[in-house]
């Protein structure tokens, strides 16, 4: 049974508590809070909210991660509370955005290849927009595609 099935099971009754994502060694991973069956919150991978959800969600579909699932009834704290998101909602935008995903990850170059920053840029000193600069930033951390 995969994240996307426990979700639908636990908000099919109007679950409040947690999923915890463990690795098969039971390594903690991440957490899934549901309130009354809504999607409150969510961490993984040092993620959090939707980004954290979608990305263990993707894992799971692509087999990157193998999860084993602690449900656990609680209180959600309040501060817990910093989405609400039902699972039809879940559901129908996973659809969209795998599909998305999918098609990006066909345009991602080898892992071996080195990043180079072009020349040009810094010798004609062009101007750079917020997300050209953060780019470059990436480019001068990271040595190698297979680093991002």
């Amino acid at each position: 049974m995969g994240l996307l099935e426990v979700i639908h099971e636990q908000a099919e009754f109007g679950f409040t508590g947690k999923i915890n994502l463990l690795n098969p060694s039971s390594q903690f991973l991440g957490v899934v809070y549901l309130n009354d069956g809504f999607i409150v919150h969510a961490s993984y991978k040092n993620q959090r909210d939707k980004k954290a959800l979608f990305n263990a969600l993707f894992d799971d579909l692509d087999n990157l991660e193998i999860f084993k699932f602690v449900v656990e009834p609680e209180l959600v704290h309040d501060d817990l509370l910093t989405m609400k998101m039902d699972f039809s909602f879940l559901k129908s935008k996973l659809q969209s955005d795998y599909q998305l995903y999918q098609d990006s990850k066909k345009l991602k170059p080898p892992a071996h290849l080195h990043l180079c920053i072009a020349p040009e840029i810094i010798v004609n000193e062009e101007e750079l927009s917020y997300r050209d600069f953060k780019i470059l930033e990436t480019m001068t951390v990271y040595g190698k595609v297979s680093d991002i």
